[in-house]
């Protein structure tokens, strides 16, 4: 019973710090977005410039910390660190419509009207890393990329390490 309580209290804490860094994060710096630019595939370039200001100020602010927890990062290391969370390009939600996404389960919105296409839509925002992983296969990343978005290899601890605030 403790575990689950204190687990809820830091799914909490994690979404509370994301959702704040979201609303008052401004767009990447010019130099952080030419540098995470250099790091990807013209392909992968193409899903990148599609992320949302919110998000792409996280993953440069992700793949910074990833590049300090693994110095010798490979070029798809990095592009796995940039485009983590690139699959939410298909949700259509907001920042704090993801929050809540996160926190109530798809099946407890009605099934009605726009409260059902809303539904839909945290459905796929809550499958995004799975949309993350066919967007990169379909781009062309390399399988070192697409397997951290996978949970593997490595790499991918340092990723969930970097990405938890």
């Amino acid at each position: 019973m403790l575990t689950a309580i204190s687990s809820g209290v830091t799914t909490i804490r994690h979404l509370s710090t994301r959702w704040w860094l979201s609303i008052s994060a401004g767009p990447p710096t010019a130099t952080d977005e030419k540098w995470a630019i250099d790091q990807l595939l013209p392909s992968e370039r193409e899903l990148w410039v599609q992320m949302s200001v919110q998000d792409r100020s996280h993953a440069v602010m992700v793949a910074r910390r990833f590049l300090t927890l693994r110095a010798d990062a490979t070029r798809a290391e990095m592009a796995g660190a940039l485009l983590h969370d690139v699959g939410k390009i298909r949700c259509d939600l907001g920042t704090t419509a993801r929050v809540v996404a996160t926190v109530i389960p798809p099946r407890l919105i009605p099934g009605f009207s726009i409260c059902g296409r809303w539904r839909d839509r945290c459905e796929v925002y809550r499958d995004h890393e799975n949309l993350g992983i066919d967007l990169l296969l379909s781009a062309g990343s390399e399988d070192a990329t697409v397997e951290m978005l996978r949970g593997l290899g490595s790499a991918a601890g340092d990723l969930a390490q970097a990405d938890h605030i």
